[in-house]
């Protein structure tokens, strides 16, 4: 079944590749240095000091308000991403770029295999990163080399699910 579709072309992967991680990395930064933002120590000594009413508990609602449309985008897009990841085997950028996911085999990529293993073991990176640094930029970096160095073009997440990426006519 493989005979029928043609990989994507090494520009096209690497730019995937590089799109996706770097618009994640970019919202995530934001998520985190917004979230960090609202869960401090301001947080607490403004309500023990000036109480629910005050004009700086106030000002600090506003800030949290921001946060939480930045969730609520973040929910939206998640949610817009991991849908047509499952139903079509495409991120937004994927579909962008005319690329698709499927198995070794031919067959469309299980839920499993997509979400699970190729954009879970991306996020494990990321929080390891929390531990020892630079990780993500660096795993990057290697699924990278592996899209532009390996004969098949996969990526580590792909053989790690067992996938590929395809070249839409």
């Amino acid at each position: 079944m493989l005979t029928t579709v043609s990989l994507a072309t090494r520009k096209k992967r690497f730019l995937d590749l590089m799109l996706c991680e770097a618009f994640f990395l970019a919202w995530f930064a934001v998520l985190c240095l917004l979230l960090g933002g609202v869960f401090n120590d301001q947080f607490i000594g403004i309500m023990i000091n000036q109480g629910f009413y005050s004009t700086e508990f106030l000002l600090f609602l506003l800030q949290y308000a921001q946060t939480a449309g930045w969730l609520l985008l973040t929910c939206i897009y998640c949610g817009m991403d991991f849908y047509y990841l499952c139903r079509d085997g495409q991120s937004i950028i994927k579909k962008i770029i005319g690329v698709k996911i499927i198995s070794n085999n031919g067959d469309k990529a299980s839920f499993w295999k997509t979400l699970i293993i190729r954009r879970g073991l991306f996020v494990l990176w990321l929080f390891i990163d929390f531990f020892i640094g630079y990780f993500p930029i660096a795993m990057i970096f290697i699924d990278g080399c592996f899209v532009l160095f390996r004969a098949d073009k996969r990526s580590l997440r792909d053989l790690f699910a067992g996938t590929i990426i395809i070249e839409l006519k």
